[in-house]
């Protein structure tokens, strides 16, 4: 997609570049020239980038697990092996009420494969320093929150202590529970070399 971009970009620039020459206009034609083959450089390069195995979290559910004992973000790598997946940072429900996501003791996922199956970041709703009740959609309703965004960010195994990678979802309220959407997945190609 990017790379046919690049390509789209230096056809233009060598058409001008053409008619320039055409009207003796060398020099302008030449760095128009120059501008195309460096745009044909970047679409090499954003397709190396978009050829890199990626992991690809997505997030599949609210609920539990066979293996949770709480409710939560439950989700799945659908990729290459992710590593030090961060849960999302505490959002707001309104007032003093939060939701923040993961488990205190064990807030980083070291690795999650495809074959790690479903995995869970916990929720716990908290208002001011006090715990409250974890029924996520009564507290959206009581809240009057329509949705919330959550995303979480993980790296890949060429760099697996920068993460690179973020996941954005949507959750949402409905008439039998809570429903999660996912939203985008943003790969952060300009942190290819940290």
């Amino acid at each position: 997609m990017t790379q046919t971009l690049f390509l789209g970009v230096a056809t233009v620039f060598v058409a001008v570049g053409s008619f320039l020459a055409s009207i003796q206009h060398r020099y302008t034609a030449y760095g128009f020239f120059v501008a195309a083959v460096i745009m044909v450089g970047f679409a090499v390069w954003a397709a190396y980038i978009e050829g890199v195995p990626k992991p690809h979290l997505v997030p599949v559910q609210y609920g539990k697990t066979d293996d949770a004992d709480c409710e939560g973000l439950v989700f799945l790598n659908d990729g290459e092996p992710a590593y030090a997946t961060e849960p999302p940072n505490p959002v707001s429900l309104g007032g003093s009420a939060t939701i923040e996501f993961g488990s205190p003791a064990d807030p980083v996922l070291t690795r999650l494969s495809k074959n790690g199956g479903l995995q869970t970041f916990p929720i716990v709703i908290r208002e001011g320093h006090r715990q409250i009740r974890n029924d996520l959609r009564t507290q959206m309703l009581l809240w009057n929150v329509d949705e919330v965004m959550a995303s979480f960010s993980y790296a890949d195994a060429r760099r697996p202590k920068t993460r690179r990678y973020t996941t954005v979802c949507k959750i949402f309220p409905t008439t039998k529970g809570v429903a999660i959407e996912l939203v985008k997945v943003k790969f952060a190609w300009w942190r290819l070399r940290d």
